[in-house]
């Protein structure tokens, strides 16, 4: 996994997420591959909040969450110019991470312009090789 590490080195996602114990799991191996920094949030809104204060380099989002949910965060997010001043956040990439096999959550994930889809429980070496491809 090492190798990988210079990909992400010096930059910062978000997990937005609402169980505490899955955050925490994927912040272990974002750091463990290399992210410098890994923001949660449990909700949509507090995902839109983090944004209003920092940029991030990628987004990764469960779908059903209550509050705001993934799909409504990431159409949000995508049709927001008051990101604090800062319309280049909108396009962050987002992966969504979900239990959900419903192909009407995978369809609205593609709708709101997300870059990919991994089902729950996610395999850490298919977490880096999606990230990967983002990034190169």
């Amino acid at each position: 996994m090492e190798t990988h590490a210079a990909n992400f080195a010096g930059r910062k996602v978000l997990v937005v997420d609402d169980q505490e114990l899955f955050q925490e799991m994927l912040e272990k191996l974002l750091l463990k591959l290399g992210f410098d920094e890994v923001d949660k949030a449990p909700d949509g809104s507090q995902a839109l909040k983090a944004l209003d204060t920092k940029r991030y380099d990628l987004i990764l989002c469960d779908i059903m969450m209550s509050g705001l949910d993934g799909i409504d965060f990431v159409r949000t997010l995508r049709q927001s110019a008051n990101l604090r001043f800062d319309v280049g956040k909108s396009l962050t990439p987002v992966l969504f991470m979900s239990g959900s096999t419903d192909l009407a959550h995978v369809r609205a994930a593609k709708e709101v312009g997300a870059q990919g889809y991994l089902v729950k429980p996610i395999n850490p070496a298919t977490v880096r090789k999606r990230i990967s491809k983002l990034f190169n």
